[in-house]
């Protein structure tokens, strides 16, 4: 999700409409079918915190080398994820409570504005009308924001997927890698040890003969001493 916190404008002029909503509707309660708990729930909900990751976390690249960081990264992306529906669902919540006040104040009932004698009553309606409008708007731009996070999220997860196979991949080839490396070591010392014994079978014998012909006197072959060999 793209978690850059609004501006400190941006969150004035959310919570001012709000605030002369909710005034408006408090001074022509008489007028209004929604109970002011409604209201309230209705301000309390467009005043949940959308934004929680870093928008610097999320673009961080991803080392395939590091399976803890790609773990850990998913468990944040998917803790992220699970919120967005439910943040999109209050804000919907939202947009009809604020969508019925509308209804409810005839802000777009031309002839009931027509009809107010009090000048300043119809000017206030009028302004509270592009007020809930703009809000209405914001709204809009927020839910549209939530659903294209919730695609990016899914691709997100494609991506981290595809990233999980490949270090499978790359961690099977190091395996094979290291597994060819120790057979290669033992053909080595497999050719040397059958080079030593064909050495051993050759060589022992026939310094065993010309030990044994080179004695002379009485440790020669067939002499007195010959047994001492």
């Amino acid at each position: 999700m793209s978690s850059e916190q609004p501006t400190i404008s941006q969150k004035h002029s959310l919570d001012l409409s709000i605030h002369r909503t909710l005034t408006l509707q408090t001074l022509h309660a008489g007028r209004s079918k929604l109970p002011r708990n409604i209201l309230l729930y209705a301000a309390a909900v467009l005043g949940v915190t959308l934004w929680t990751s870093s928008l610097v976390e999320t673009q961080k690249a991803l080392d395939i080398k590091s399976p803890n960081l790609l773990v850990e990264r998913s468990r944040t992306i998917a803790a992220d994820y699970q919120k967005l529906p439910h943040s999109r669902q209050l804000l919907q919540q939202a947009a009809v409570l604020v969508r019925r006040i509308h209804e409810a104040f005839r802000c777009d009932d031309t002839h009931y504005l027509a009809s107010q004698t009090i000048e300043r009553l119809r000017i206030q309606v009028s302004k509270e009308s592009r007020r809930r409008s703009h809000l209405q708007d914001h709204m809009k731009v927020l839910d549209e924001l939530i659903s294209g996070n919730m695609t990016m999220y899914a691709q997100r997860a494609a991506m981290d997927e595809a990233f999980a196979t490949r270090i499978q991949a790359y961690d099977s080839y190091t395996q094979t890698k290291a597994a060819n490396e120790q057979a290669a070591a033992a053909n080595r010392t497999a050719r040397s040890s059958g080079q030593l014994a064909k050495i051993a079978t050759v060589a022992v014998p026939c310094t065993v003969a010309a030990s044994i012909l080179s004695l002379n006197g009485d440790f020669a072959a067939g002499e007195p001493l010959f047994y001492v060999y």
